[in-house]
């Protein structure tokens, strides 16, 4: 955050009390009223020192809660690449086997992430939507991310089926096989990041 330029408020101050002051004799001489000037400077000060104080504040505001998110974001990334790589290997393991239990787990445990992921990218949009960020210069939009991660759960969810795991195994693999998720995942959290990094970035600037 900058420095209160303390100087420039004495400035401001001295110029809303000699408005003040003029405005109050202007009032006394024109109509024969008095005015309470020192009230009126006070108020006037009070209001200005107000939103200069937010004006100053907003900005790290801004750029500590993006950087939140970001964290946030992140995270939830490597959890999810880490749980979808135990996944993965227990799809061609479970296949040789046959320890199905094991394969159920390991896709289970892939949806807390993910929902998790998803409603942290749809919080992302809305903050950049706040900020009246230009999402069409962004690398990753937090829309399509969402989608992606929508799509990758419900292949996989609509590919288990409990009673049948021998064929849950084969639609697995075929969803694998046809979507490159782990390459996908990669791109989209790097991406992200250097998107929220380059905001930071220009919040500094103009702050």
């Amino acid at each position: 955050m900058k420095k209160i330029d303390i100087k420039e408020l004495i400035v401001i101050a001295i110029g809303i009390f000699a408005l003040c002051f003029a405005i109050s004799k202007f009032i006394f001489c024109k109509f024969n009223m008095a005015s309470d000037y020192l009230t009126a400077s006070a108020t006037f000060f009070t209001a200005f020192a107000a939103l200069y104080l937010y004006n100053d504040w907003k900005t790290p505001h801004q750029i500590e809660l993006l950087e939140r998110q970001k964290e946030k974001i992140l995270n939830l990334f490597l959890e999810l690449e880490n749980d979808f790589d135990v996944f993965y290997l227990s799809v061609y393991n479970v296949g040789v086997s046959k320890e199905y239990e094991v394969l159920a787990k390991a896709s289970k445990k892939l949806i807390i992430p993910m929902e998790t992921l998803m409603s942290e990218l749809d919080f992302y949009e809305k903050i950049l939507e706040k900020l009246n960020i230009n999402q069409t210069d962004l690398q990753c939009k937090p829309n399509e991310c969402r989608q992606f991660i929508f799509d990758m759960l419900k292949n996989l969810n609509n590919a288990l089926d409990p009673s049948d795991m021998p064929g849950s195994i084969t639609r697995y693999k075929n969803i694998l096989n046809k979507n490159n998720y782990v390459r996908n995942l990669k791109l989209n959290k790097v991406y992200i990041v250097d998107d929220i990094q380059d905001i930071v970035l220009k919040l500094y600037e103009f702050k």
